[in-house]
């Protein structure tokens, strides 16, 4: 029996390293959280995984949004039990068989301490470009009036959360690698989309004999953006921690994909620029303001009646031809 436990920050890029997994042959769960908007081929998480983690997290009076020791987060031993049986349970139907949730990072003890002949995959993605991503994210959400806006808001209202999250998902991580080598593949994001042979090179590694004859579309690159945008306030404190645990990660993966110190800088001087604008950003009543404006934008540029959408509609004359397209470039850079 062995089970591939796959691990990773969320907006690391666990979701196309376990789509790519399953599509050659790995089992991943019956009963797989939905595809969304900002995961548009699916989450590849098993449910019943995300609702232990999830409840072992509000015994302890927090979320997904962790941002502390991971070593403090109590698990009993009704959980331990329950974390054996599905162990089991998965072990008598698969001979080969892995999971995926970012929160598994939290609990890695747990898991490593519970699964025998483990292994670990683990992608890292640098701490400004997740942050950027689930700024992104969360800005979507609130657009989108998706879930709580006040957890979404916690981002901007605490700059430094997304950072410091990043540091307690993935610092167990790095200690685990270093200590356990031969159990453990570590990838960098940027090599996935850049071409990394990721079945053969488990194959090698493992002893496994998943499919190598994957279609490359499945890596579909205009699903990630590696632009950074305004990082609104990071202090350097927490940029200084993150650096120095991303250098383990370059040494982890033998490689680097930029020069750390010149993006480091790119970001304090974004993060000055933009802390002036972080009290209207968290501010509800301006955000309900910029939804309801957006929101009639919206419905008025999808509205037949002005010729914007379907066949039915009037045509636009150039003149309103050009003010619409105005406005679709002024909604994006918003958007954006």
């Amino acid at each position: 029996m062995s089970t591939v436990v796959i691990l990773g920050f969320h907006r690391s890029g666990t979701s196309l390293l376990t789509r790519v997994l399953h599509k050659a042959g790995l089992f991943v769960g019956d009963d797989l959280l939905a595809a969304g908007e900002s995961n548009r081929y699916g989450h590849f998480e098993d449910k019943e995984v995300v609702e232990f983690h999830d409840r072992i997290l509000a015994q302890a009076g927090r979320t997904w949004m962790f941002d502390g020791d991971a070593s403090e987060l109590g698990v009993n031993e009704r959980d331990m039990l329950w974390l054996r049986r599905f162990v089991g349970r998965r072990n008598s139907l698969h001979k080969l068989w892995g999971f995926k949730d970012p929160r598994t990072c939290l609990f890695l003890s747990h898991w490593s301490g519970a699964v025998e002949n483990a292994k670990y995959i683990m992608v890292f993605r640098d701490f400004m470009e997740t942050c950027q991503s689930i700024l992104n994210r969360q800005s979507l959400d609130i657009l989108n009036e998706k879930g709580g806006r006040s957890n979404h808001l916690a981002f901007w209202r605490d700059p430094g959360l997304a950072t410091r999250m990043w540091i307690s998902y993935n610092a167990p991580l790095v200690r685990f690698a270093v200590s356990q080598p031969e159990s453990v593949l570590c990838i960098r994001h940027r090599e996935l989309l850049n071409g990394y042979p990721l079945v053969p090179k488990v194959n090698q590694k493992f002893g496994f004999e998943l499919d190598i004859t994957l279609d490359k579309s499945l890596v579909d690159h205009g699903a990630t953006t590696i632009e950074l945008g305004p990082l609104l306030g990071l202090d350097d404190p927490q940029l200084d921690e993150a650096s120095r645990l991303w250098h383990e990660v370059e040494e982890l993966t033998n490689g680097r994909d930029y020069v750390l110190a010149d993006r480091l800088d790119l970001v304090r001087q974004m993060s000055s620029a933009t802390k002036a604008a972080r009290d209207l950003v968290v501010d509800d009543g301006a955000v309900s303001s910029l939804l309801v404006e957006f929101n009639r934008l919206r419905a008025q540029l999808c509205d037949p009646r002005n010729g914007r959408s379907g066949k039915g509609g009037p045509k636009e004359s150039p003149a309103q031809s050009k003010q619409n397209s105005g406005a679709d470039r002024q909604i994006t850079n918003r958007a954006q």
